[in-house]
Order: C-alpha cells, then structure tokens, then sequence
C-alpha cells in the first residue's frame, strides 16, 4: 500500500472510530443529565489496550486492577462514589479496545455484572435502575441522537462546500433490458422515478433497487427540453443481488485518474491508437516509448480531457459515440488536454471507431452459464481474446494482451460464456489452453483463481475472422427463432474469407459487406469459410436472413474505441450555494432519506429483492472509505454523515444487543410496571448476539470476497 493509500486508510479508521465515540458520548451525556453513575466508557470491544482516569492518567491495559489495588477489593467490587472522591480518583474508567467493532458505555446496575454487588447497586441512588423509566429512555436514545445530530451536521457541511455526484443522466442502456423496453434512450436525463426527484444517478439505482410489486414505475425523463414519461419494471440480477433497470450513467470528458484504473486504461489507449505515430500529433516527449512499458506510462500519467471531437468542443464523451455513427466508420479528429510527466500538452489523435455487433439471446436454457447474450452477426460469434493481464495476475508471464482463445480444456473455439462456465469449473486449479499470438498457435497452462477467474480482461477478437462456435437459436421476443447461420455445419476456429464476393480481414468488413448484400434488397447472403485443420479446405455457405433479422443487421452503428468504463463519469453538484440555512435545511431532508432508504432496504432483504451478498461489515466500510477519501474531504464528510445515520437507524432495530432491544424493554417496563423476566432477557440476549455474530461472519465473507475478487 503507497503512502496516500495508507493516508486514507487512517483518515476513514479516524472518522469510523469518531463516530462510534460520538455514539457513545450520546449514551454518556444522557447518563450524566440523569444522574447516573457511568463505571466505562468504552471505544472498540474486546481486550483493553489502553485507559485514562482522573487521578491514575494513562495506562496500558485497564486501570481497574490498580484502582482495586489501592482500596484493598476485588474486581467485582464497586468502589463507592464517596471513597473515589476523597480519594482524588473519577468515577469513569475511559478505554480504547482492540477490535474496532463497536464500543460502549456501562452504567452502575445496568446489567449486575458482579452478582455479590447486584442488592448494593440495586439501592444505589445513581444507579441505571434506580434512575425513571423516562429518564433511562433517554440515555437509552442517546447515542442514537447523537448520530443523527452529527449525521445532520456532516451533511450540512457537505453540502455548504458543495458535493460532487454522477449526474442523473443515461450514458448506456443494456440491450434487452426493462430500460431498453421502455423506451429510455442514452443521453435521457431521469428526473423522477414514481413521482420522487432525481439528483443523482445513485437515486435512480435505488429506485429500481428498493421497487416492490408487479406494477411498472414511472419514470420520468427529459429528452431534448421536451419531458418524456414512460414506464419500467426492474428485475432481480442475479450477478449484481439487486433489482436493475439496465442503465449506466453517462460519462464526462475527463479519463480516469484512480491507481486501479491507470494501468489498464493504458492498454485500452494502446488499442485506440493513442500511441500510434501516424495518427497522433503534438504528443511530449517519452509519449511514444511508453506504448510499451506500462510502468513509466503509470509514472508519468497525470490525466486527460478530451477538449474537441470533430473540432467542435466536447461536452461529455458521449459525443464520441454520436461522431462515430454519424461518420459512417471514418476517423474522428479529436483533441486532448494531456497531463504527463513534462507537464501539460495538447494532442491530436484521429480514432478509428468500432464497428458494433448485434446482440444475440441466448434461446432459453442454451446458455452454457449466466450469460443471457453474445455479440456477433448473424448467429457468428467472434473468438474470446485476452485484451489485458491485470496488474499481479497469476497469469502475467503465461498470457498476452492480444492473445485469442483457440481451446481451453477440451472445448474448441469456445463462446464468452461458455469459456467463464469453463473457469467457474476449474477454480483454483490451472486450465490448458490453445492461444493464437502473433499468427502461431501457442498451447499454455493458465492458473485459475479460487473465484474462477485468470484475472485479465477478456473481450471479442474482433480483429480476427474467426468464429467461435455459431448460436443455432435465439430468443426473438417470446418467440424462439432460428439463426441465419443455423445447420450451416461450421465448426468453431473456422475463419470467414469472403462475403458475397468480398474479401474480408475482420469483423468490421464482415459487417460492412453483410449489410451490402442485405441493403440491395437480398435475404441470402453467400459466404465462404475456411474451416480449420491441416487441410484448411474452404466452403461456400449461405446466410438466410428474415425481415426482421436483416433490419437488425442494417441498422448496427459505430462505437467510439474508448469506452465510457474509461471516462470518469458525468457529475453534478449538489449543493447549497454557500447559504448556511440551505445547508441545514439539505442536511434535514438528506438524514430523513437516508433513514427510510435504510430501513427500506431491510425490508427488501427480508423481501428477497435485494440480496445479502450486498450487505457490508466494518472492512467494507473501510474499502470504501478509503476510495471516496480519494476524491476529497468533502466526499468524506459526506461518506461519514450516511454511516452516522445507518449506526442510528441499525442501532434503534428491536433487537436484543441494540440500543432498540432495550428501548422496547423499557416500553414493556412502563406498560407493565416491570421488567421482562431475567431468564427472557438473558435468552434474547444470546439470541441477538447470536444473530449479530451470524450477521457480522456473513458481511466479513462478502467484505473479503469483494478485496480478493476486486
């Protein structure tokens, strides 16, 4: 971990901390207005590493063996406030424990510890239980007003100095998906979904996110200036555990700066022709050695804004795909404002666009895995083609950027989903495969972590055309229709010479001559295909197209070769223009919000519409602390106001171990004049520890799931 990492790590571990303390101090206060006695005040759970008391200072370890020292008692004993007094000593013992999970307050005869002292105590006029049923209410909700208060306090300060967050606007939509069938389009800004405002994409997900019922929402957007309403139903996502509209937020001008990012954004500008001399003008010095040494590009990258596209000035890198698909293919002049090592620069750069392939559904039940698509054309679909080695991948001396899948274990020319189904059943064990690198066939054994992944990005080979094994039959609607390549008999690894006459050398001349013989008017489109093997005997094939199917074909576009993963996305800030009244009123709405969202989404947990692998414990906390302190103190704060205000709400549940359980013990105390049995409350404490444990194993595995997996 670097220095800023570490940085970040102490700052999020700080403010986790200071809220717990904050939490407390709530309890404390509240104890002290209600006269009663509090014996530790504590930070973290489990052993002591350190205490203060007045009259005995600091200390390693607890100051309790000492203080019994020097009134000759045991550890049970409670000191009588009277002696401590005299004596010079304070009553409460403040200590900072070893695991940084919680902390507490304990009170004199709240929970009779020491069984020889629970009469004394009972009689103690400071004691918890001595104190009005009202009055222990409010030491009971004290810390959980406290982190409301400073949840309200934090947002107000975030919102004073103005928060950035990605804009509520449409960057993508998945084909297929319930945004895509309503209608919604990139580009599209979501102001409401069922009548409730949009300020930031994040609302958007939640609001398909936390969705109950069959009813679709309505989803209001604006489009051009002119409002749009239509309507969506989300569906559950297995891969994601959330229910999803299929929509991804639109990206700004500025490429990514984050550590993760930079070493694969290189590769990706490597494929964009970024370091491509005769394409590039104005670049600094050391820009062109650097297309192969990833390590100095990471060490001299500093950012870039992509200032024009087409020599019009570029708003959101959105107008890249528009260049693209209305240059029919042709190169996109574009200009870049470019941090690097020798300080700034502008460089010219023509992108070559990506010829866009038709997604094909798999037919039910024919999908090999989990993937519910493929893309290629006409039932084609292109081999599976390394695009990176992820930085300390397993794999980083076996495979290559660039290296095309030809086998992997016993399947020839496998589809994308057939190959992670492949992995997912070799986990953590090593898988042979046959790679084509620089036009040979190369065999390696590559190593498959435990969550069945090589750890690199893999994408189509679309420079190739060569195909992968044909998809027979597709979901069309509700109906199951069959492919123009089905019963056509070609074998994976074959390679597509010529389409209707026309030489082709990859995927986008195969579309390109495709959509020619289609435009004429022809349902029938001839191929020949060199299958694969010693004798590489070619074959003439035809690709019967139906209306439906050649309109499909005709209207594939162009993409830009920099995809929106690479740009940091569109943001907007939310803010309160400096008004300090503004401020406070924001930080009102946004605790309410966040405090319903909460306990919306423990509903939809017991609902089953979101799933528990989402839930996060105290390391996953952390994780994405450390991100957002990346971004600036203001994220920070406002990072720190939500987890202030799920402590309040996670810790009012009517549970037996939290701040709730007790609350609903007093109401049961006020109602009944007595306290639940001791034997009832003894149970429902070891059932809510059980269940905090249980919870607490749960959000570990899927906090150290989420490290490993990335």
């Amino acid at each position: 971990m670097d220095l800023i990492g570490g940085l970040n790590l102490f700052v999020v571990i700080l403010g986790f901390g200071f809220l717990i303390l904050v939490h407390e101090l709530g309890h404390y206060l509240a104890a002290r207005w209600a006269g009663i006695r509090v014996d530790n005040f504590a930070v973290g759970m489990g052993p002591v590493v350190c205490s203060w008391r007045r009259g005995l200072g600091v200390q390693f370890g607890s100051s309790q063996p000492e203080l019994c020292r020097r009134f000759g008692t045991a550890t049970t004993v409670v000191i009588p406030e009277a002696a401590l007094r005299e004596a010079g000593l304070g009553e409460t013992e403040w200590t900072l424990r070893l695991l940084p999970l919680g902390g507490f307050v304990r009170m004199l005869g709240q929970d009779d510890a020491a069984p020889g002292d629970a009469d004394t105590t009972e009689r103690d006029p400071r004691s918890y239980r001595s104190a009005p049923v009202g009055k222990r209410m409010v030491v009971i909700s004290g810390g959980v007003a406290m982190n409301i208060l400073f949840g309200i306090l934090f947002f107000m300060i975030a919102f004073l100095a103005g928060v950035k967050a990605e804009a509520p606007v449409v960057g993508a939509v998945a084909p297929g998906s319930p945004a895509a069938r309503a209608g919604i389009m990139a580009g599209d800004r979501i102001e409401s979904i069922d009548g409730t405002p949009t300020a930031t994409f994040t609302d958007v997900i939640l609001g398909g996110a936390m969705h109950v019922g069959t009813q679709p929402l309505h989803i209001m957007v604006d489009r051009g200036g002119k409002s749009v309403d239509l309507k969506a139903l989300p569906e559950y996502e297995a891969a994601a555990g959330l229910q999803r509209l299929g929509l991804a937020p639109a990206e700004g001008v500025s490429l990514a700066v984050d550590r993760e990012s930079i070493p694969l954004l290189h590769q990706a500008l490597i494929t964009a022709g970024f370091f491509d001399r005769s394409r590039v003008e104005g670049a600094p010095a050391g820009w062109f050695e650097c297309a192969g040494d990833r390590d100095a590009f990471v060490r001299h990258w500093g950012g870039a804004t992509l200032r024009t596209i087409d020599g019009r000035d570029a708003t959101s890198a959105a107008g890249l795909r528009t260049a693209a698909q209305s240059g029919g293919g042709a190169r996109i002049p574009t200009t870049w404002d470019l941090m690097w090592a020798n300080g700034a620069a502008t460089i010219s750069v023509a992108l070559e666009p990506i010829a866009d392939l038709e997604p094909i559904l798999y037919a039910p039940g024919s999908s090999a895995g989990t993937a519910d698509l493929e893309l290629g054309v006409a039932g084609l679909v292109p081999l599976v083609m390394v695009r990176d080695v992820l930085p300390g991948s397993a794999n980083a001396a076996i495979l290559k950027a660039g290296d095309a899948i030809l086998a992997a274990g016993d399947e020839s020319g496998p589809r994308m989903d057939e190959f992670r189904a492949l992995l997912g059943k070799r986990a953590g064990s090593v898988v042979p495969l046959v790679v084509l690198r620089d036009g040979e066939r190369v065999p390696v054994n590559a190593r498959v972590d435990a969550s069945g992944r090589l750890e690199v990005m893999v994408g189509y080979a679309t420079n190739l055309p060569m195909i992968a094994g044909p998809i027979e039959s597709t979901q069309d609607g509700d109906a199951i229709v069959s492919t123009p390549a089905a019963g056509l008999g070609l074998v994976p690894c074959s390679t597509v010479v010529a389409v209707g006459g026309e030489t082709v050398r990859d995927w986008a001349s195969m579309r390109a001559a495709i959509q020619r013989m289609l435009a004429t008017g022809a349902r029938s489109v001839p191929i020949t295909v060199r299958m694969p093997g010693a004798t590489e005997a070619t074959v003439d094939a035809e690709l019967r197209f139906n209306d439906g199917q050649a309109a499909t074909i005709t209207a594939l576009a162009w993409s830009s070769p920099i995809g929106p993963e690479w740009f940091e996305p569109l943001m907007v800030t939310i803010g309160a223009n400096g008004n300090p009244l503004q401020a406070v009123a924001m930080g009102f709405r946004e605790t309410r919000k966040l405090a319903i969202m909460t306990w919306l989404t423990i509903d939809r947990l017991v609902r089953g519409t979101v799933a528990v692998k989402q839930l996060r414990g105290p390391v996953g906390i952390v994780q994405i602390g450390t991100q957002v302190a990346d971004r600036g103190w203001t994220y920070l704060v406002f990072f720190l106001a939500v987890i202030s205000v799920n402590l309040a709400v996670l810790n009012f549940l009517p549970l037996p171990i939290a701040d709730g359980g007790h609350m609903c013990y007093l109401i049961y105390e006020r109602i009944t004049g007595r306290e639940p049995s001791v034997l009832f409350q003894n149970l429902a404490f070891l059932a809510g520890l059980l269940l905090f444990g249980a919870l607490f194993v749960v959000t570990f595995y899927n906090d150290v799931t989420r490290l490993v997996m990335g």
